[in-house]
């Protein structure tokens, strides 16, 4: 009966009715895309402050950090995590039995062209342009590409730990596209043909994620182009290929180590120093702090700015919640006054008042979620413009003021260091399932007890 009553009473009042619905959609869609906004700014201030503002990176000067300081890492207590980034000398594999991607074909072929004139001019023997790079990872999603280049993982799974011992490898979709390649199946690499450390020839590995690198420049030397990148675990990339001489000792190109609180790097690099100080001149830290800060900055205004703005929403809403609900009771004072003497109990009659207001209210905060999921993610994508934006100028800057002394050999800058200047922080703002959650259950409660509070407090038989 009570619903029956409501319902005439929506169709009566459908202007009323649509207006509440609309104004409350509006309300929590606003409310919910600063909700959204807060949890994934925190949540990505919180994963960059972890594995990009306190990263340290060791990066050897001439062959490689022995595979010992990695041991060392595990019992620091100042160390959160660390991964590995390694890579061959030479820079490059060759590729058996698929093919590179090649974008710019007749700038390529130019390029063999010059290459073997250049090698007669210097009565060297002419050696096959390398076909593509493997980098070494303990983990790669929070491998430098991953964590800050815009490399994103869209089939299969990441490199983990766990394939220390597997010939697991990622490979790019343009790669795999050209190849054939689905998960699970085979390729083989070789190192470069006059590479003196390998311990074998061609070594085969199977694809277990496929990745899709950003759109960048055009690039000549395959090995240089992201399509053609592989990454495998450091243990069977350094034990198969690169980095163990006759005795057998395995190391790595460079570690990325994660502390615990960037306040501590100093004391970390001296500690580490006075114990390995028979490698001096043979290592160096390099930090992306300066980078990191400058990239955090939006972030963490977002995540301020959001925050204050959901407290105010929050209470803007209650607070309309409440004059809205008297409002409406006093607009329906005389059918209560009827109602009262006709018989009808109290009780009944502030269910039926309740359900009149809340349906509307909980039909627009339901809308609200299609609307905040939309506006959200156009929000967050425009951030992520801002972070690439000054990503680009910072990395246009630095390159500008050091790669220069690089090249004359003026400066110390090693390659994962200029690979870190160029980068393209995507930042993707989702509705989180928590979120969603946590809305429905206040919606569904929160406005229930908001209009039964104003209910109790106004409806009376005089």
């Amino acid at each position: 009966m009570i619903i029956k009553q409501n319902i005439l009473k929506w169709k009566y009042y459908k202007l009323r009715t649509f207006l509440l619905v609309l104004l409350f959609t509006v309300l929590f869609s606003a409310f919910l895309i600063f909700v959204v906004l807060y949890d994934n700014a925190k949540e990505n201030f919180s994963y960059m402050n972890r594995y990009t503002m306190n990263q340290l990176t060791l990066s050897a000067r001439s062959f490689f950090v022995g595979s010992y300081i990695l041991d060392e890492l595990e019992e620091d207590p100042d160390v959160y995590d660390y991964n590995v980034l390694d890579h061959a000398l030479s820079a490059g594999e060759m590729f058996v039995d698929i093919t590179p991607v090649i974008e710019d074909r007749p700038a390529y072929e130019q390029y063999v062209e010059d290459r073997k004139k250049r090698l007669q001019e210097m009565e060297m023997e002419y050696v096959e342009p390398l076909d593509g790079c493997i980098y070494g990872v303990r983990d790669s999603e929070t491998c430098t590409y991953f964590l800050t280049q815009g490399f994103k993982l869209i089939k299969g799974r990441h490199i983990t730990d766990a394939d220390s011992d597997s010939n697991a490898a990622l490979v790019s979709e343009e790669l795999a596209q050209q190849n054939g390649l689905e998960i699970g199946d085979t390729f083989k690499v070789g190192p470069e043909d006059d590479f003196k450390y390998s311990s074998e020839k061609e070594y085969t590995l199977e694809v277990a994620g496929i990745f899709h690198a950003p759109a960048g420049q055009s690039y000549v030397r395959l090995y240089e182009d992201p399509k053609n990148f592989v990454f495998m675990h450091y243990k069977p990339f350094g034990n198969e290929f690169y980095h163990k001489y006759a005795d057998g000792m395995p190391g790595v190109a460079g570690i990325n180590i994660f502390l615990k609180d960037h306040a501590s790097a100093e004391e970390f690099i001296k500690r580490f120093d006075e114990a390995h100080n028979a490698m001096a001149g043979e290592y160096r830290f390099y930090t992306n702090k300066e980078w990191a800060d400058i990239l955090s900055g939006p972030l963490k205004e977002m995540k301020n700015f959001s925050r204050a703005l959901v407290i105010i929403f929050l209470v803007g809403i209650c607070m309309i919640l409440l004059i809205l609900s008297a409002f409406l009771i006093e607009k329906e004072r005389n059918d209560i006054r009827i109602l009262f003497a006709l018989g009808e109990k109290r009780k009944s009659i502030i269910c039926s008042v309740m359900i009149g207001q809340v349906v509307p209210i909980l039909v627009g905060g339901v809308l609200a979620i299609g609307v905040a999921a939309g506006f959200s993610r156009a929000v967050g994508d425009a951030i992520s413009d801002t972070y690439y934006e000054n990503s680009q100028a910072f990395a246009e800057e630095m390159i500008a003021e050091n790669v220069e002394l690089y090249d004359d050999g003026k400066v110390s800058m090693s390659a994962p260091e200029r690979m870190t200047m160029n980068v393209e922080m995507r930042v993707e703002f989702a509705m989180m399932a928590r979120t969603m959650i946590v809305y429905l259950a206040l919606l569904f409660t929160g406005v229930p007890v908001l209009v039964f509070i104003q209910c109790r407090l106004r409806i009376r038989r005089n």
